[in-house]
């Protein structure tokens, strides 16, 4: 084996190593989250084995917000996929279908990757902000397009 070949395995194990330091610190140090008890009161599931677009639009829009924004964010996040992960260049990551960086305490990180709690995290951050600017899915899909209030 080169040494080019061992430079390139040491140095994608110790990344590796470190991606998993990351993700152990993220899961296990996070304080769990009542969602129920959430001061913007995101509603509760009512439909039940909805497939995942649908049950996204239907949620964002029973919170007020616009359903058509939420799709293209999401979709241009994480192509709606809750098990999607990015690590960004300044060794943040983030995280299932919303893409929720680690920098959050406040969801753990095994919630991240389901798409219902993801959500609801989601749904409260936007109100709390009033915008969607903590998402760069917003601003580099031009999501604005679809209205110009976030908030119906």
């Amino acid at each position: 084996m080169t040494k080019l070949k061992q430079k390139l395995i040491k140095i994608c194990s110790i990344s590796i190593f470190f991606l998993i330091l990351l993700c152990i610190y993220a899961y296990e140090l996070r304080p769990p989250v009542d969602y129920e008890l959430s001061t913007v009161n995101a509603k509760k599931e009512v439909v039940k084995d909805l497939p995942i677009g649908e049950w996204i639009m239907k949620t964002f829009k029973e919170n007020g917000l616009n359903e058509y924004v939420a799709y293209c964010v999401l979709y241009g996040e994480s192509r709606m996929n809750p098990d999607a992960i990015n690590i960004n260049s300044n060794g943040t990551l983030d995280a299932g279908i919303a893409q929720i960086n680690s920098i959050h305490k406040d969801i753990l990180m095994k919630d991240k990757f389901d798409y219902k709690k993801s959500i609801l995290w989601t749904i409260n951050k936007v109100k709390r902000d009033g915008n969607w600017n903590a998402w760069y899915g917003y601003r580099d899909n031009n999501c604005g397009i679809f209205g110009k209030t976030f908030i119906n």
